[in-house]
């Protein structure tokens, strides 16, 4: 479900009426608002009748989904509306401004950071974010700000939050083996396509290259990350991004700063420790809030009626957005992705590499039960057998198990789910999937899976379900009609959201409502 939340609330009136005014609030009809994006509306006011207020401010806030500007434009801070696409593109625009130590309107629900070193609040950011990281990264890419985000990084920050990216990742033990041109014919060129201008006309610290590895890596293959020889894949990586960087002064510059991380033991071995996020508590007088449903990170509507002043929200430090004195924020409301194209006008060269990475991804298919076997496959039992094996361990992706088993079921894709379980692999075409090794305990997953929901549902007529399958950086959702709820799957729990799922890198979720085909 999702909310509006009034931050604050000034009324001047009688007790009476200021209890039927906050009833009011509850009722009237407030914008639709959707689950991904957040709306900031800085200032709501009326002067009405008390029966008349709550419908006053709606109608404003109503006008003002309409009119608000992205939030990475200049001309946001000025503005009485902001919006932004998703939490990720959120935190990517708050990113840069805790770098420019640019504190906004809209940003005073993270007022703690600014008071905080830039480089400490980054690191804390990231830090309370860990499995939003590559979508905040894509986001940087697309808005043309990837480039100067890591030009702004120090050699210390940014070996920093290579540890908050991959704390069970030691860069320092990188040790460079192959060249750029045997490294390439196992790392996909798309891989790179968001990193390409950051290195190939900046010179750029050792430790920023790391960063980027280890992002790249947490984003295409975190099935590695579950493993011991994690740093081989980092360390092929790595062999592609200093191919992209050019001439001589730049390799010894590399060579150099090595050497200097080495002796000089740059790294420091203590933990990084989350930064304590003071949370103001307001009574039911001065805010009244709702939490919102969203994807992994809940992205929440504020909004502050008749003379709203800012204050923050008690228990939803991580979404609630929290307004200026005298405004009003309004989170999570609709906005056409037409409209957002036009307002941030990416054309640059940054942009259109990334595009294909950082652009959500959609399919329709009449397939789509095949999703519901992620449950299965994160059973305790199944990810021990699959994680110990060495065969299942290698596996390019973790959604190629995935792949096997709904073939063993007796699957026959579609070709749009071809396509994308071969985008889900990184592999250039479908045809690559048939070459995936077969699962040595195969026979054991069927089995289990018998057992454990029957053979009249674990086989492939679970798979018939119609759906609409959106995916970005870091999350899937898939979305069936109301009316295509299984009991029998409902019953054995197979259609519950999977969550966060760190062999596949991606939090996964189920949705139930109206099927949009457009």
């Amino acid at each position: 479900m999702n909310a509006i939340h009034i931050q604050q609330l000034k009324f001047k009136g009688r007790e009476t009426q200021r209890r039927q005014v906050i009833n009011d609030l509850d009722s009237v009809a407030w914008p639709s608002v959707s689950e991904r994006e957040y709306l900031f509306i800085k200032n709501l006011q009326a002067q009405q009748a008390a029966t008349r207020l709550a419908d006053s401010l709606a109608e404003q806030a109503v006008f003002y989904r309409g009119t608000a500007v992205n939030g990475w434009l200049d001309k946001a801070a000025t503005e009485n509306a902001v919006f932004f696409s998703d939490y990720a593109e959120l935190l990517a625009c708050l990113s840069r401004d805790i770098l420019k130590n640019n504190q906004r309107w809209y940003w005073q629900q993270w007022d703690y950071w600014f008071a905080q070193p830039a480089e400490t609040a980054l690191v804390s950011c990231w830090q309370q974010h860990q499995n939003l990281i590559p979508s905040i990264v894509a986001q940087l890419a697309r808005h043309q700000q990837l480039s100067w985000f890591c030009q702004q990084l120090s050699i210390d920050l940014a070996q920093q939050l290579c540890r908050v990216v991959c704390p069970q990742l030691d860069v320092r033990l990188s040790r460079q083996t192959l060249s750029p041109d045997q490294a390439g014919s196992l790392i996909p060129e798309h891989w790179l396509a968001p990193w390409q201008p950051v290195f190939s006309d900046t010179a750029l610290p050792l430790a920023v290259m790391q960063l980027a590895g280890v992002i790249i890596l947490k984003q295409c293959q975190p099935l590695q990350l579950l493993q011991d020889y994690a740093l081989t894949s980092f360390n092929l990586i790595l062999a592609r991004l200093m191919a992209i960087t050019t001439g001589t002064s730049q390799t010894k510059m590399l060579a150099k700063q090595a050497q200097a991380q080495e002796t000089a033991k740059i790294y420091s071995s203590k933990p990084i420790h989350d930064a304590v996020n003071p949370i103001s508590q307001n009574t039911v007088a001065d805010s009244v809030v709702g939490k919102s449903s969203t994807r992994q990170n809940n992205q929440e509507t504020s909004t502050q009626p008749a003379l709203i002043t800012d204050a923050s929200d008690a228990n939803q430090a991580s979404n609630s957005a929290i307004t200026p004195p005298i405004t009003t924020e309004l989170l999570n409301t609709n906005m056409s992705e037409s409209r957002i194209r036009q307002s941030e006008q990416i054309t640059h060269s940054e942009a259109g590499l990334a595009d294909s990475i950082t652009q959500p991804y959609c399919v329709f298919s009449g397939q789509s039960g095949v999703f519901y076997l992620l449950n299965f496959l994160n059973l305790p039992q199944v990810q021990d057998s699959l994680l110990t094996d060495a065969v299942s361990r290698q596996y390019p992706s973790a959604w190629g198990w995935l792949w096997q088993l709904a073939i063993a079921l007796g699957w026959q894709p579609e070709p749009s789910m071809l396509k994308l379980f071969a985008f889900f692999c990184g592999f250039d075409n479908d045809k690559q999937l048939l070459e995936l090794p077969v699962l040595p305990q195969l026979d054991d997953l069927l089995l289990w899976g018998r057992q454990r929901y029957g053979e009249q549902l674990f086989n492939q007529n679970l798979f018939a379900i119609q759906a609409r399958v959106e995916i970005d950086v870091c999350h899937v959702d898939v979305r069936y009609a109301s009316d295509a709820v299984r009991l029998d799957v409902r019953r054995v729990g197979l259609d519950l959201d999977p969550g966060w799922l760190p062999w596949l890198g991606k939090v996964v979720k189920f949705h139930y409502g109206s099927l949009s085909f457009n």
